[in-house]
């Protein structure tokens, strides 16, 4: 074949005017040449057949309807501000303030929550949910912690109404906006929308017992600190 002539006709010297030309060696040097050093030995052949397998090993996919329970879970927080009302009489028999003047404190949180919840929808679209839900629950639990030891009712009220009112507003919103899309196209969307907003309501159930547990055993204060944790 040609190949194979080719391979002679290299190696032979040539001729020409019927004397033999010198051949030059770097022309008919072999071409398979060593493998550079680290290449090609046992242990690194040995590490990419055990490694790479599990590189190129696509992960399985989670399936949307953990997003949807762990958002029903997300909106159950929403139980802590409305167990509000348990933490009234308490208030006003320790610290001496009226209902009027305790009560600013929901007014506040009603407020700023509504317009936080926006601006915590914004930041979602440009920063993604972790960095959100990281910014609403350090809010919430700063804004508790502080209500807990507050001396006055200003004290208070910007705690519980101003700062974690503004942490609150990161549960509905981008919450709502995930696990929509997560099921985007889906037969099942409507059930998973549910499912989230159904979280709310068992927030409502669960969380003003547990307040007033808390209540009973320590305080105003350790209820409220413990609604931060």
């Amino acid at each position: 074949t040609n190949s194979v002539a080719g391979k002679y006709s290299a190696s032979a010297p040539a001729a020409i005017n019927g004397k033999a030309k010198p051949v030059n060696p770097i022309a008919i040097a072999p071409t398979n040449t060593a493998p550079t050093a680290g290449m090609g030995s046992p242990k690194l052949n040995g590490f990419i057949t055990v490694v790479l397998p599990f590189v190129a090993m696509e992960r399985p996919q989670t399936s949307p309807w953990i997003y949807a329970l762990l958002g029903c879970s997300i909106t159950m927080l929403f139980g802590l501000f409305n167990s509000f009302g348990v933490l009234l009489k308490p208030l006003e028999q320790t610290m001496g303030w009226s209902r009027l003047t305790i009560s600013v404190a929901f007014s506040l949180y009603t407020w700023v929550y509504s317009l936080s919840t926006p601006v915590m929808g914004w930041l979602d679209d440009r920063v993604g949910p972790r960095a959100v839900y990281a910014l609403g629950a350090g809010l919430i639990g700063a804004g508790l912690l502080l209500a807990s030891s507050a001396r006055t009712a200003v004290q208070f009220d910007l705690a519980f109404g101003v700062i974690a009112a503004s942490g609150a507003g990161a549960l509905w919103a981008p919450t709502l906006s995930n696990v929509t899309k997560r099921f985007h196209g889906s037969a099942a969307q409507w059930r998973a929308t549910t499912l989230v907003v159904m979280g709310n309501s068992v927030g409502f159930l669960f969380f003003p017992p547990l307040v007033g547990i808390a209540l009973r055993r320590g305080g105003w204060r350790v209820a409220i600190a413990a609604m931060a944790l």
